[in-house]
């Protein structure tokens, strides 16, 4: 039979979280929340960098759309000079000409510039260069034959230069066209851009107001959930019933809280049942004094003339005042065992092995027969733990119980005995292998006149307790890992307010 790492010691080790768990759920929604409101911002400043950008490429081809028909118009107007001079057959026109080459010359330069793709810059290109043959068709050719007066000349110039003012109206036509297009494409863009702009930010709303009633909803059901829990637990608490309970799962300040008042109503019970054992003892004081009082002199008289018939009595006549002696003397027993739960605990300690104390007590019930075909393990001689107390009432203490192991575990059953240290307290494990108590017999086993023995008295684990109180220790009584009944006692392992 195992004994387990350590005995029942309700020592409440758990910490709080970090920080509450609720408060985590809160930020992690919350975190959530203000992402989604974070992903719409980012989209948002991306779509109106993007729109941004489509609006400016619509302004610079609106632009470059409006120098393409101002450099168409001033080859037209290029064209009206040259279509008057030929028809009136002189020069007045010439220096409103020159202007409007000038002119356009400046129009194709800022068109140029406006181009921005290599295919408007030969469209651009090509616009020049049309643009400059028609001025030297015109100049050179065309003005020479009116200033001849040659009709027939200038005629036939005249047909010349035609073609090469439609085709400055084809290029010019293709360059419109392919601006008119990706105009259109970047408007249309825009406006898909404020479409996804407008679903990107409804959506992310939607979900942000979604999630967020998602989170007020499930936490508001589990924080008034867990409350009403506590809220129960505290008000069976106060109505007096120690044994209420509060089970929360989790590892939240609920939880922690629950674990909390659970130890407070195992102390208040402990303690409720300790003072209600104090004043059974003390009454069992008072009655007891009184029995004493009133029966030991009779007892003791009672043995004086049993002494004096034993000076002359027969071995047969012996025999009956032996009983009468032993019977007597068992009277004054139970009076002793009445008074002495009660009495106060005058301990004479001291830096003690409770290992050698277990050994010493396996001893003496060995010698005296009362093992019997119990298998009982103890500490090895090699194991040593120091504890402070009254070697004395501590044996008392120790040799009940392995008593009580060994009458539970029966014959052939099994008996072990462990000591260790567990932090400043020194602890001694009796397991025995017997059929176990009952919740209702744990929780009652430490009260005067309680007992399951046919013969007991029910006094034992009584005067254990008061003996191990007064050291300052405690014994606990709960089911062993392989059944039976494990008991510990924890003591101190010093002197209280002694060095180590």
């Amino acid at each position: 039979m195992a004994i387990p790492q350590g005995g029942k010691m309700r020592h409440h080790n758990g910490k709080p979280p970090r920080f509450p768990r609720t408060a985590l759920h809160v930020i992690g929604a919350l975190s959530v929340v203000v992402g989604l409101f974070a992903v719409m911002l980012v989209m948002t400043l991306l779509t109106l960098a993007r729109l941004e950008a489509a609006e400016k490429e619509v302004v610079h081809l609106d632009q470059a759309k409006h120098a393409a028909h101002i450099v168409e118009a001033q080859i037209r107007e290029q064209y009206i000079h040259q279509a008057h001079s030929i028809i009136e057959g002189d020069l007045s026109h010439l220096d409103h000409y020159r202007r409007a080459v000038e002119t356009t010359k400046k129009a194709i330069a800022q068109l140029h510039d406006l181009a921005r793709r290599p295919e408007d810059r030969r469209e651009a290109t090509k616009l020049a260069k049309l643009a400059r043959l028609n001025d030297q068709q015109f100049s050179q050719r065309v003005v020479p034959a009116i200033r001849k007066h040659d009709r027939a000349a200038t005629t036939r110039l005249h047909r010349e230069i035609v073609p090469t003012l439609q085709r400055v109206t084809r290029v010019n036509a293709e360059l419109s066209r392919i601006l008119n297009g990706r105009a259109a494409s970047a408007q249309a863009r825009a406006k898909a851009l404020r479409a996804r702009t407008r679903t990107v930010a409804l959506l992310c709303f939607s979900l942000a107001l979604v999630i967020a009633t998602l989170v007020v909803v499930l936490l508001s059901r589990r924080i008034s959930k867990r409350i009403s829990t506590l809220r129960v637990g505290a008000q069976q608490l106060s109505r007096g019933d120690l044994h209420a309970r509060i089970s929360i799962e989790g590892n939240d300040e609920y939880s922690e809280l629950a674990t909390t008042f659970n130890q407070m109503a195992t102390d208040l019970d402990e303690h409720q049942q300790r003072l209600l054992t104090s004043q059974r003892l003390a009454s069992i004081g008072q009655v007891a004094a009184g029995v004493a009082h009133e029966i030991n002199n009779p007892l003791g008289v009672i043995l004086g003339y049993v002494r004096i018939l034993s000076r002359d009595a027969s071995e047969k006549q012996q025999q009956t005042i032996d009983v009468i002696a032993d019977e007597t003397r068992l009277c004054q027993r139970i009076v002793e065992d009445l008074l002495d739960p009660a009495r106060p605990q005058h301990l004479r300690c001291a830096q003690i092995d409770l290992s050698e104390i277990a050994r010493e007590a396996i001893r003496r019930l060995r010698e005296a027969g009362r093992l019997e075909d119990v298998t009982v393990n103890l500490p090895a001689e090699t194991v040593q733990v120091a504890a402070w107390a009254d070697e004395e009432r501590l044996m008392q203490v120790v040799t009940n119980l392995i008593t009580n192991a060994v009458e539970a575990a029966g014959n052939e059953g099994s008996v072990e005995v462990a000591t260790k240290t567990t932090a400043d307290k020194a602890a001694l494990l009796i397991a025995d292998s017997g059929p176990g108590f009952a919740a209702e017999t744990v929780r009652r086993a430490f009260e005067p006149f309680f007992t399951t023995k046919p013969s007991g008295v029910g006094l034992g684990l009584a005067i254990s307790q008061a003996i191990i109180d007064a050291h300052g220790g405690r014994i606990t009584i709960e089911r062993a890992p392989a059944g039976g009944a494990l008991v510990s006692i924890m003591l101190p392992t010093t002197e209280p307010g002694g060095a180590l």
